[in-house]
């Protein structure tokens, strides 16, 4: 499969950009080739095998690194190699993730090493796509207006989402038998290990989240022998994936909103303060009544953006917040109670202001392309998720009535079910990998992997990281206690020092280790008495005190799938 066709992609470049790179400046090459892109990163094509099955072939695939650089050469005795990252998705961009938080991942891990995000097959400028919608076309920008909404918008919306992937699914037979084939999370987990051996270095360092927790039991169950450190966060119960069904995820979301919802209770800060959470909840679904009855119409007084604001926004908006709940239940708590007063306009210019026209459908002018930041790929194609997920997994065939008894099945298990869409897309997808690793997910591994998991993420549960550890001897799980999804939504000084530990020594903490977190959803006024003085050194504090700094500013967050992002503060 030629990698050509996909200039257009590649040359779309970011006008507000400072640096004059561009991916189509830099040939893919079997050696890792490094080229500047905007101090102090550096940028790479790493061209492999583009399918592992057929040895005899030629064609090759372009993986798209971007590295943070450690602060020693690579012939230095102090540097360690690298660490290689996963955001999660499947279809989310590691070259974003890096470039956004590479400072963050030097802090907290350390500046021995190179830390490495890569864009998996069939994402963001990794080539070749997948290739069902051509990106940029009126084709594309009608499935993205009509992405997913909670199933509960309205009474046929599970019907007409089912209906869109299966002609999703029956495009992909048509226009992609052959790139979907080669984007598995299997062939990821090779290449994770060429990029690896390019180093020179033969066994993988890695952190990966939620979905990424899947590629990292992936790797470790077909290379045990491979792993030098490999840290899951947000983990993924990978039978549950597999199966197609993602049934098990949203377990502990309904304990996650109590937290949030029980910290409005104790703060006058809160905008829909109560005395009960009970009365919280009511007010929100008095909302969600409302809006379903009626949407609320919003318009700027220019008239330059507009639209609606109706009950599955609603619902989805406390999914997202959720998330990152340090940083969005208060902004989101407000919006809502703004929504109560039938006040849109601000929530629609929070929410929505810089995605009335998405960059990669506006129309440039003469022959010039539109402008697509290179460290910020195009908005995540429909067809990306399902072409990994739905490859990787069991075949799908589950009818509309069978699909309608999945969410009677999870809607017991969370209030939130109908925010949940993702039981939908592998119904109708059509193609296997070429090669997908399902199962066993066990392994003598050559160094312990470390798990962690928070007591109230919304999606990936606590109980799923427990389970997955059991696989891998001498695996442990460190408990974060903290609502978010991953470790990365709350502020840290325990789980920071246990990562950093474990890739620097390769110490794991003593089984049933529990971190507290510093963050707070509402701060508290109160005079707090002076807690028992933890033991950090002064080093580990300013360390802990430039992470807290770097993580603000890059406003770090992990989104749900398909949900745009915002300019909300994260916390």
């Amino acid at each position: 499969m030629p990698l050509s066709g996909y200039g257009d992609l590649l040359r779309r470049q970011s006008e507000e950009n400072t640096t004059s790179f561009s991916w189509d400046q830099i040939t893919p090459s079997e050696k890792l080739e490094w080229h500047p892109c905007g101090d102090p990163f550096l940028c790479a094509r790493f061209a492999v095998p583009l399918d592992y099955t057929k040895p005899e072939s030629t064609d090759k695939a372009a993986i798209a690194l971007i590295r943070y650089p450690s602060k020693y050469k690579q012939d230095d005795p102090n540097w360690r190699g690298p660490v290689l990252y996963n955001p999660g998705g499947p279809g989310d961009s590691g070259v974003k993730f890096v470039h956004r938080l590479g400072e963050f991942f030097s802090t907290i891990v350390g500046e021995e090493f190179d830390h490495i995000g890569f864009d998996p097959r069939g994402v963001g400028f990794t080539l070749p796509q997948v290739g069902v919608l051509q990106n940029g076309s009126p084709e594309q920008l009608l499935w993205t207006v009509g992405r997913p909404q909670a199933v509960s918008a309205s009474d046929d919306t599970l019907a007409r989402n089912y209906n869109q992937y299966q002609i999703l699914g029956d495009l992909a037979a048509k226009r992609a038998n052959e790139t979907a084939r080669v984007v598995s999370t299997a062939f990821v987990a090779r290449d994770m290990l060429k990029i690896t051996e390019a180093f020179g270095r033969e066994k993988l360092q890695y952190w990966g989240l939620s979905y990424g927790t899947f590629l990292g039991v992936t790797f470790a169950s077909m290379f045990p022998d491979k792993v030098e450190r490999l840290l899951i966060d947000a983990v993924v119960d990978a039978d549950d994936y597999i199966a197609g069904k993602w049934m098990n995820n949203i377990v502990d979301a309904d304990k996650s909103l109590k937290l949030s919802y029980a910290a409005c209770v104790a703060s006058t800060k809160c905008a829909l303060h109560e005395d009960s959470i009970e009365k919280v909840s009511a007010r929100i679904d008095a909302l969600v009544a409302k809006l379903r009855n009626l949407p609320l119409v919003v318009m700027d007084e220019a008239g330059s953006s507009y639209g609606t604001i109706d009950a599955s926004q609603v619902r989805a908006g406390i999914l997202n917040m959720l998330y990152s709940p340090y940083g969005r239940t208060a902004a989101y708590l407000e919006m809502f109670a703004l929504l109560e007063t039938g006040d849109g306009a601000a929530v629609y210019q929070a929410l929505y202001a810089n995605a009335s026209t998405p960059s990669q459908f506006t129309c440039p002018a003469g022959n010039e392309s539109a402008p697509v930041d290179p460290f910020s790929p195009p908005e995540a194609l429909p067809e990306m998720l399902p072409a990994i997920a739905c490859g990787d997994a069991h075949p799908v065939k589950t009818t509309f009535e069978q699909l309608k008894g999945i969410f009677a099945v999870m809607s017991n298990k969370s209030s939130l079910a109908d925010t949940w869409w993702l039981p939908v897309p592998c119904t109708g997808w059509k193609l296997t990998a070429a090669e997908a690793y399902r199962g066993p997910w066990t392994g003598n591994t050559s160094h312990p992997l470390l798990v962690i998991g928070n007591t109230a993420d919304p999606v990936t549960s606590l109980w799923a990281a427990k389970k997955m550890a059991k696989g891998y001897k001498d695996a442990v799980v460190l408990t974060q206690d903290s609502g978010g999804h991953s470790s990365t939504a709350a502020l840290s000084k325990c789980t920071w020092k246990y990562i950093r530990d474990y890739f620097l020594n390769g110490t794991l903490p003593p089984p049933n280790t529990v971190c507290n977190i510093e963050s707070e959803i509402f701060p508290s006024d109160a005079t707090k008495p002076v807690a028992k003085r933890e033991a950090y050194s002064q080093e580990e504090h300013a360390r802990f005190s430039r992470a807290t700094e770097i993580r603000r500013r890059a406003n770090l967050s992990i989104q749900p799938p398909h949900i745009r992002e915002s300019r909300l503060p994260i916390y």
